[in-house]
């Protein structure tokens, strides 16, 4: 995961950027290796608390419902459309 988000990162951003990105997970990855703890920053352990949180109180149908009126427009066109086919058909028969 962290190779491609490397990876994914070397697309869109500089070379400095990949390079720090880099040598950070090279320390992650000697700190695990050693059995010590990885230390995180406290602001951004919070944040993702904080969304998780939020994701947790999203209702299991919240997504399907999002989908729903996503779709529902396009949905309703196709069904006039189909109605107007019929109701065509059937008067010039």
């Amino acid at each position: 995961m962290a190779k491609s988000l490397l990876l994914a990162e070397s697309l869109y951003l500089g070379g400095e950027v990949v390079r720090r990105s880099k040598s950070e997970l090279q320390t992650y990855a000697e700190k695990i290796r050693s059995g010590r703890g990885i230390e995180f920053n406290a602001d951004e352990v919070a944040e993702l608390v904080e969304q998780k949180q939020l994701l947790d109180s999203m209702p299991p149908w919240a997504p399907w419902l999002a989908l729903l009126r996503l779709f529902a427009p396009g949905l309703l066109f196709l069904g006039g459309l189909l109605l107007v086919v019929l109701l065509l058909r059937l008067l010039l028969r």
